[in-house]
């Protein structure tokens, strides 16, 4: 049958005939069951990423989530956290990674709906990693403003009435306002701690200066009045001592001429007494 003129119904049976894992969830292919009822069925992972991996598969064929019926959806969901709960506690996990393929890009591989449970111990080499990246806030509120209003209708919600682009500018301009005020103050600051710095520098050799020159002044003044009180105290000693020289020699002068005179009136007496006895006679 040409694929072209069959109807949804005739094409979602087609689909569930050749799936493996409706196969699997029917019981036509073999599995290691470990739950089931009228909606899913948790089986081992033949390829697991840990021992005690579990994919839960709907019964009916949907090959990604957002086909699936709210109740189903609640539904995988109430049974993945008692899964999840059994394998931490029978397995001593220390957690559960729980997350769904959904769609090519995202690493689906199976044309069929599950979610995967699996078991983790710490550093057991499981490379799932979400990398971390950098978004503007431009991109933000692309995203923002596409996503709300398709939520919204998605959980039959009102859409929000878009706030008016004028606020965010006006909050940018003040942003932008504050940032040039810090700016500034920055700059501010930055030339009174130059200024301050300069001036520190420019008074350093002025306090030398002030230090220095005095100094030199003084030494310069003190030397002469040293030299002129040696001089004068060479010319007092030299007139000391020729004043005590002079002194001498008068001392001596004195003494030579007065025995001179002792001897002119012994001269005398002696005359006196020749003259008194001549006259006697």
């Amino acid at each position: 049958m040409n694929p072209e003129n069959m109807t949804p119904e005739q094409m979602a049976a087609m689909a569930k005939q050749q799936c493996i894992f409706c196969q699997i969830a029917s019981g036509a292919v073999a599995s290691r069951k470990i739950y089931e009822d009228d909606k899913v069925v948790g089986v081992l992972d033949i390829n697991p990423a840990n021992p005690g991996h579990v994919l839960l598969i709907t019964k009916e064929h949907y090959v990604v989530m957002p086909q699936i019926p709210d109740d189903v959806v609640a539904h995988i969901g109430m049974v993945a956290k008692g899964i999840s709960h059994a394998l931490l506690r029978t397995l001593k996990a220390q957690g559960t990674t729980i997350f769904a393929a959904n769609g090519v890009a995202a690493g689906q591989r199976a044309q069929h709906f599950m979610l995967h449970i699996i078991p983790r111990m710490e550093n057991d080499g499981i490379g799932i990693e979400i990398p971390e990246h950098q978004i503007s806030d431009s991109d933000y509120k692309k995203i923002l403003k596409a996503l709300k209003p398709g939520i919204a209708k998605a959980f039959g919600q009102e859409v929000e009435e878009e706030a008016p682009e004028e606020e965010p500018e006006k909050e940018e301009e003040v942003e932008e306002a504050e940032d040039e005020v810090t700016e500034k103050e920055e700059e501010t600051e930055a030339e009174v701690e130059k200024e301050a710095e300069e001036e520190e520098v420019e008074e350093e050799p002025k306090v030398v200066e002030a230090e220095e020159i005095p100094e030199e002044e003084e030494v310069e003044e003190e030397e002469p009045k040293e030299k002129v009180t040696l001089e004068e105290a060479a010319k007092g000693k030299k007139k000391a001592k020729k004043q005590k020289k002079a002194k001498k020699k008068k001392t001596k002068k004195k003494k030579e001429e007065e025995p001179e005179e002792e001897e002119v009136d012994e001269e005398r007496q002696k005359l006196d007494q020749i003259a008194g006895m001549m006259m006697g006679q």
